[in-house]
């Protein structure tokens, strides 16, 4: 049997045998379309095909695009907002929508030189190469500060952190954390900082009182301290209550230089111990020449002051009578045992400061000013026994 297939799509009308065929209108392109199959001699007319021909092309051409698009766009990356700061941003890669971006930041953080209990004018910058965004960002120093702006594309915006203090010398450096977000994605940042912090320019020298200096250094008297301290030393060589005379709160010129140095921070008993503390580890050298001589355990704070130099016995001392000066609780502690030469810290009372050291705890912290240029630090160094006095 002979078969045979015919297809024929005429525009507008035309004539089939013998018969004029009415074609069907495909209306949005105002064209008269009309599919005849013929099979074996049976004509079968299928209209409205057209539209899903073009349909089908529209589908293929969206799927093919897609699948181009993701060949080049897609992966795991590494970029994609590498943020600012030491931290790396949120990788962003092979997840940006069609239309639109996540955010891209960077920060930078900037914070003057300042003195012991200041409030530094710092700023932050934030910069974003990626769509609008809303920026959140968290200052960390003394106590978090937080808050938020909006950001466009390619903006940078400089925001000024008010509040913050510098409470000590070589730590607590500020840092900033961002986090940037939008509708297709977010992105983090950080950035920290170190500043020179340093004590008020102080000079000791203008406030020692003549006569009080002249006396302590009067030749008889000291004679018979030095004698007074070595049949001390042959008796109990490690009792703190022998050097109980030497700590002179009501001194002239540890009253003078106490207040002086205070009086930034008059109201807080924190502040005025580190200024104290920074300021006599500064001013006085350890003398290691006569760091085993007898006379340098029976000098007044004054002379410890006037002289720049003396040994761990004269850094307490010295430090214990300041703090007494101002208001400050001290005990003065003796060590001993376990290494070949004594020493000498002192214990300053402040509760709330989470300096404490076992075992001089219950509020009481250890300063060691002879060795530890960090205020709070205090390293036992193998001592065995101890004794102590409250002044």
């Amino acid at each position: 049997m002979y078969l045979w297939r015919c297809l024929r799509i005429n525009v507008c009308k035309q004539r089939v045998d013998g018969r004029r065929a009415k074609a069907s209108r495909f209306a949005p392109l105002g064209l008269s379309l009309k599919i005849r199959v013929v099979y074996g001699g049976t004509k079968v007319n299928q209209k409205g095909i057209a539209p899903l021909i073009i349909v089908a092309i529209v589908v293929v051409a969206v799927v093919a695009g897609v699948g181009i698009y993701a060949t080049t766009h897609g992966g795991s990356g590494e970029g994609g907002g590498t943020g600012g700061g030491t931290t790396p941003g949120q990788d962003n890669s092979g997840t940006t929508p069609f239309f639109g971006s996540a955010p891209d930041v960077t920060v930078n953080l900037s914070v003057p030189d300042a003195y012991l209990g200041d409030y530094p004018p710092a700023t932050f910058t934030v910069t974003n190469t990626g769509d609008p965004c809303t920026v959140s960002y968290t200052i960390f120093q003394t106590a978090p500060q937080t808050g938020s702006f909006s950001l466009g594309k390619g903006e940078s915006k400089t925001v000024n952190v008010t509040g913050l203090q510098v409470r000590d010398i070589g730590t607590g450096s500020p840092s900033v954390q961002i986090t940037a977000s939008n509708s297709y994605g977010s992105d983090t940042a950080q950035a920290s900082t170190s500043f020179n912090v340093d004590v008020k320019p102080f000079d000791a020298t203008l406030y020692i009182d003549s006569n009080e200096l002249s006396s302590a250094r009067n030749g008889v008297m000291r004679a018979l301290r030095e004698a007074w301290r070595w049949l001390q030393s042959l008796l109990s060589p490690y009792r703190a209550d022998a050097y109980t005379q030497f700590i002179t709160p009501d001194s002239q010129t540890i009253k003078m230089i106490a207040n002086q140095l205070s009086s930034r921070h008059p109201y807080d008993s924190e502040l005025r111990a580190k200024e104290i503390y920074y300021w006599l580890i500064d001013w006085v050298s350890y003398d290691y020449e006569h760091m085993s001589e007898w006379y340098l355990q029976a000098t007044y704070p004054v002379e410890t002051i006037a002289d720049q130099t003396g040994i761990c016995i004269n850094y307490s001392m010295t430090l214990a009578s300041l703090y007494e000066a101002v208001g400050l609780d001290t005990k003065l502690v003796v060590l001993w045992g376990g290494q070949p030469y004594g020493h000498a810290i002192i214990l300053l009372y402040y509760p709330n400061l989470d300096y404490a050291y076992y075992p001089f705890n219950d509020g009481w912290m250890a300063l060691d000013p002879t060795n530890c240029s960090v205020f709070g630090e205090y390293n036992p160094y193998g001592y065995t026994d101890w004794d102590t006095v409250s002044i």
